[in-house]
């Protein structure tokens, strides 16, 4: 059987990031999903019959959600009533405008949405160029989340933000395996060749204009 290399990202999922306006973590979750519309599909993760949540855990009231939550500590409040809230503020304006399109996508998303091409590699080199920023940015000794001249732009978006680490400290920093026939498996994608996973590097980064230090 032919071998699926990791030469052809889901250009679709990459080339609708929107760096300016997203934040690290919507493109994260982006990449994860395989869609813009990938909170419906986090949610429906987060509240499913592996979830052990009860069934009208949304329509409980704020108190009850939590004891609820509190019997199912792998369940986190933040993930699952952030991701509701947004989702639910966004149902509400399409609602009020007659969108019919946002209710197309949704389902969409739920048909098609899950663990597109490269979606875990993808997903870590983002990970890895965000640590790589606040590596850089972030005065030595201080922990993130302390607050400081300019932390707040630095969690926006990655659009123009810039790192001192090179590709060559990414591509080191990523969970890599040589395999038999020659070619690298990394991040649970097949490349053939070292140089393929630079390249992907820099074309993840580029598309979020997100700037590397030159390699000499």
């Amino acid at each position: 059987m032919k071998k699926k290399r990791g030469r052809k990202p889901n250009r679709a999922v990459l080339s609708g990031i929107k760096p300016e306006r997203e934040t690290w973590n919507e493109i994260r979750n982006r990449i994860k999903y395989g869609s813009s519309d990938w909170r419906i599909i986090k949610l429906r993760q987060l509240i499913g019959d592996g979830s052990k949540l009860p069934d009208n855990y949304f329509s409980l009231r704020r108190g009850q959600r939590l004891v609820a939550l509190a019997k199912n500590l792998f369940a986190k409040l933040d993930d699952v009533d952030g991701l509701w809230n947004a989702f639910n503020a966004q149902f509400e304006r399409a609602v009020l405008d007659g969108d019919a399109d946002w209710f197309k996508r949704q389902a969409r998303a739920i048909e098609k949405g899950g663990l597109p091409q490269r979606a875990q590699f993808n997903a870590k080199v983002v990970d890895l160029l965000e640590q790589a920023m606040w590596d850089t940015h972030t005065p030595k000794g201080e922990k993130r989340g302390l607050p400081w001249e300019g932390i707040d732009d630095l969690r926006v978006t990655p659009f123009q933000k810039f790192t001192d680490t090179k590709a060559g400290d990414i591509y080191q920093a990523l969970k890599k395996r040589k395999m038999p026939d020659g070619c690298l498996l990394v991040e649970g994608t097949l490349f053939d060749t070292k140089e393929r996973v630079m390249e992907a590097i820099h074309r993840l980064a580029d598309r979020l204009y997100f700037a590397l230090r030159k390699q000499h």
